[in-house]
């Protein structure tokens, strides 16, 4: 599907047991998208995939209302520091990047300036953390 002369949006059914990613793909960006019914078999099918928290700090500690939790083994650097923290990272430029915010607006952001730093394996959760109701998955 063509969102624009700019974006393209691919839809992927990845097995039988209905993991579904969507790859959003521009002149600029490439990752994909992960519905949030599709984590748990994600994750589990791809231990080596490292979590990216783009909250904030109070977010991240479960200080701020709603505390919507934090999922395992997360990595926290704010959306905002991305530009500047990304360096962190490089250490995981070839692995799987499961990156996710609160609603799914900032995570969008972070894996643009990911992608634009050449991560190549991006993916964003659909609707943020606060889609995850399955207490197993946070800590």
């Amino acid at each position: 599907m063509i969102l624009n002369d700019k974006v393209t949006l691919k839809y992927f059914s990845i097995d039988r047991h209905s993991l579904i990613i969507h790859e959003i793909e521009s002149d600029s960006s490439k990752f994909t998208t992960l519905e949030p019914d599709s984590l748990e078999s994600f994750l589990f099918s791809n231990k080596e995939c490292v979590i990216l928290d783009v909250r904030t700090k109070e977010e991240f500690e479960g200080k701020s209302s709603p505390n919507l939790g934090t999922l395992k083994n997360a990595i926290h650097i704010p959306y905002q520091d991305l530009e500047t923290r990304s360096v962190e990272l490089e250490k995981y430029k070839n692995q799987t990047i499961l990156v996710y915010c609160a609603r799914s607006r900032r995570s969008l952001i972070a894996a643009e300036i990911l992608s634009k730093k050449g991560f190549k394996k991006i993916i964003n959760l659909n609707g943020g953390i606060q889609m995850i109701k399955n207490k197993k998955l946070k800590k």
